[in-house]
């Protein structure tokens, strides 16, 4: 009621034209009616949404205003709070240094470095089924009683102190030059537990993402499979699915967390509330601003930038690689931005690893 409210009053638009749309019901719409399928099985997963935490259902599409094909997601299991695979993996975050609910890339960004040496650890504070379904130990986690902290002294008692937030970050292995003026033996081998711990919590929301699949696919017997919420932004366990997985094909949207519910809220609406048939396939995921030249132009020269006009691709393209082989780091700006949080070449920072 608050809501509405604050939306008439600050917008003004009528509460009677004010629709509210399921936060997991919102995530399987951004996918399902953005992907190219007739048909679909859905599973949502992330860290809580109203009390669910994720969902297994199917979906149908109406592409012809003539078919009786009705639109529909019906989603039929689901997680309830406080028993998250997302909190589990934001749990981590926090112990590792990193803000809850904006790092949790950066675990999977982490988990390179390490090996899953602390899987066994991780499974006496979660169980996890044969249908991915988890159960959180609770004894180990505070985030279901307290919005400062994810986890508690028992949680450390297992996994040790955590990692400082905002410290540097360097193995044994991934730091070459040991000469660095904060160079530490005893901080990188601290760092290499917690790039293993990373790798081992990453590695288990893996293991549960191919048992929830394997499941919704097992339970719809469809091909085709549409996934949303934030956990469907870890690119790695994706990578997994695609390869492993029971399903033909795969569709997540670019924007598949909180970020994408307001177009799945719309979608929704649009097609199942309306019945409107299908007219959109989202083909890629630059949906962003973008300027004209003579806007950039106008910001390069306001910045006082040294600039050079090429106009032939290919020799843009050998001297970007030229620079990074040297040792540059080369910022790529083109077309629309990205929509959702990846940098996918439009918006980029690009640099060697090797030389970093």
């Amino acid at each position: 009621l608050w809501i509405k409210s604050q939306i008439q009053t600050e917008i003004g638009i009528d509460v009677k034209k004010i629709l509210f749309v399921e936060h997991h019901l919102s995530h399987a719409a951004s996918a399902m009616f953005a992907s190219p399928y007739k048909e679909a099985a859905v599973l949502t997963v992330d860290g809580v949404g109203e009390w669910t935490t994720a969902a297994i259902g199917y979906a149908t599409a109406k592409w012809d205003e003539n078919s009786n094909v009705q639109n529909q997601i019906n989603l039929t299991r689901e997680l309830r709070f406080p028993h998250s695979v997302g909190l589990l993996y934001s749990a981590f975050t926090a112990f590792l240094g990193f803000r809850v609910n904006n790092g949790e890339y950066k675990v999977m960004g982490m988990a390179p470095y390490g090996s899953p040496n602390y899987v066994d650890e991780i499974l006496k504070v979660v169980d996890i089924d044969n249908e991915g379904s988890v159960h959180l130990n609770l004894n180990y986690f505070s985030f279901h009683y307290s919005t400062q902290h994810t986890y508690n002294n028992k949680f450390i008692e297992i996994f040790g102190s955590p990692r400082p937030p905002e410290s540097e970050f360097y193995t044994l292995n991934t730091h070459p030059n040991r000469d660095h003026p904060n160079w530490d033996e005893q901080t990188a081998q601290l760092n290499q537990k917690y790039a293993d711990i990373a790798a081992s919590i990453q590695y288990v929301t893996e293991e549960i993402v191919l048992k929830m699949a394997r499941y919704a696919h097992g339970l719809t017997g469809h091909s085709n499979l549409v996934m949303a919420g934030g956990v469907a932004l870890n690119s790695v366990a994706n990578g997994r699915l695609v390869r492993e997985g029971p399903f033909e094909n795969v569709f997540i949207q670019p924007a598949a967390g909180d970020a994408g519910g307001a177009l799945g809220a719309a979608l929704y609406v649009y097609h199942v509330i309306l019945n409107r048939p299908r007219q959109f396939v989202m083909e890629h995921a630059y949906w962003g601003a973008s300027y004209s030249v003579s806007r950039q132009m106008e910001a390069i020269r306001g910045l006082g930038l040294q600039y050079q006009e090429i106009e032939d691709t290919d020799i843009l393209s050998d001297q970007v690689v030229s620079k990074i082989l040297d040792g540059k780091v080369v910022s790529l700006y083109q077309g629309r931005g990205e929509w959702g949080p990846r940098a996918l070449g439009n918006r980029s920072i690009v640099a060697d690893p090797r030389q970093l």
